[in-house]
Formats: C-alpha cells, sequence, structure tokens
C-alpha cells in the first residue's frame, strides 16, 4: 500500500507549503480540475478511440469508438470495429448508462459505475475521463516522488458513488493528468490508471492514452484517443429513446 495522503486543507497552509519549493499551489481560482479536463476532453467535441480490453491468457480483444462529449458528464460512442459490433450505440449519461445493439430496438439500462464491455473500466472511465462534474478538489500538494515534480490532488465525489476517492497526479502550466488512483468505498486502493502519449495543440490533447489496471483482480484495459475534432450534436443525439426496463 502507498503511504497516505499528506494534504494540506486551508489556503494559508497550501501558500506556506508551496512557498517552500518555490511556487505557490493552484488555488480554487485557478480551477485546476476544469483545466485538466478540458486537455483531455471538452464540450462539444468529439474524438476517436482504440479500446483494447486484456482477458484470459494473452487474447485481448479490441475495439474502435467514436466518442462524442455533450458535457462531463453526458457523452455517447459509437462503435466503428470490428465489423459485427459497427453502428452498436452506448450512452452516459450521469449515473446511468444505456447499451443498444443495432439489431435490438431498444436501449438496455443499468448503472454507469457498472462494467464497461467487462473490462477494469466503468461506463463512466470509459466514455468520461472527465471528473469536474462529479468530483471536487478536498486537498491538493507537490509530489516529486516520481522524479517529476506534479501536483497531488485529492477529489471528493460530490454525491455517494463508486468510488471513495481519487487521488490525480497533475504537470502543472500543462494540466495533463499524469496518473489516477481510485479508491473503493471502503478506502482499499481499487484502480491505477496511467497517462501517456500527448499530443498538444493549442492547450489540449489532440492525442493521448490511458491505461487502468484493476489491482483486485489484474485485468487490464487501454485506451489510445486520436484525431479529436469540434462536432457539436443536437440534444437529442444524446437521448436513449426506446429504452428498456432500468436495471
Amino acid at each position: 500500500m502507498r503511504p497516505p495522503l499528506v494534504l494540506i486543507l486551508s489556503l494559508a497552509l497550501l501558500g506556506a507549503f508551496g512557498s517552500a519549493f518555490g511556487q505557490e499551489l493552484p488555488g480554487p481560482d485557478d480551477r485546476l480540475l476544469e483545466k485538466s479536463d478540458a486537455v483531455l476532453v471538452s464540450a462539444g467535441g468529439a474524438y476517436d478511440l482504440d479500446l483494447k480490453v486484456a482477458v484470459a491468457g494473452n487474447r485481448s480483444l479490441e475495439y474502435e469508438l467514436r466518442n462524442y462529449v455533450k458535457d462531463s458528464r453526458v457523452q455517447r460512442a459509437i462503435f466503428q470495429e470490428p465489423g459485427f459490433d459497427r453502428d452498436d450505440s452506448a450512452i452516459r449519461n450521469g449515473d446511468m448508462a444505456y447499451f443498444k445493439y443495432r439489431a435490438w430496438p431498444k436501449y438496455d439500462a443499468m448503472n454507469a459505475r457498472s462494467s464497461f464491455l467487462d473490462s477494469p473500466f466503468s461506463w463512466e472511465d470509459a466514455l468520461g475521463p472527465g471528473l469536474s462534474g462529479s468530483y471536487e478538489l478536498a486537498g491538493i500538494a507537490w509530489d516529486s516522488s516520481s522524479g517529476e515534480r506534479l501536483l497531488r490532488c485529492e477529489l471528493k465525489p460530490l454525491i455517494t458513488g463508486s468510488y471513495r476517492r481519487i487521488d490525480a497526479w497533475i504537470r502543472p502550466g500543462s494540466y495533463q493528468t499524469v496518473r489516477r488512483i481510485y479508491y473503493t468505498p471502503s478506502g482499499l486502493e481499487w484502480k491505477a490508471v496511467n497517462y501517456g502519449g500527448y499530443v498538444m495543440e493549442g492547450g489540449i490533447a489532440s492525442a493521448w492514452e490511458m491505461t487502468m489496471v484493476d489491482e483486485l483482480t489484474n485485468a487490464s484495459a487501454s485506451i489510445s484517443v486520436r484525431m479529436r475534432r469540434l462536432e457539436r450534436m443536437p440534444d437529442s443525439f444524446f437521448e436513449p429513446r426506446d429504452r428498456s426496463k432500468e436495471r
């Protein structure tokens, strides 16, 4: 287990601690979470992503999706590959998720915290990597344990969810997310996520990669994002019509 995160919870202490390193820590007005979210994905955009899910033995399942983003809590992905899944649709809307096979007339509804394609990712992990709509910054400190000076942030859920907290490591200046640790409701380390492969254009990433490992089962999944574009869709596009009974 990693040592507990030492957090500075008052602005006065934050300033004093940051000054010891020659640089102030970001305050609430810096909107650190929103800026780090915007690097990964922004509202009114779309991006192509490749998803690889590790399964038993050395086999893996690979998918290609186009993910459309309404905001931090609402997204819709359309499957491109493999061919037998083409045009299947996955929607995440806050705490709910909906999936529809192209040959099935109704959307199946489920909790957005359930597994996405039987991977370590939940629906909200895979389709909505932004956290600012669901989490708040509870503490922040400098961390150089990786050899790089990063901002280590403790994030608490705005409402009770599948994670008790998330710790996130963010690069100052570029606001690139480097790593996240997700904790179970009981406080155990559950999932570890590493980010990289950033291609930056105008302060946002047109490409990036993330790998998530379920530390309780050692299952893994990775996402590679590419070809980000501005593509704002109407609200009706994100509405899962003809739903089956929610479960």
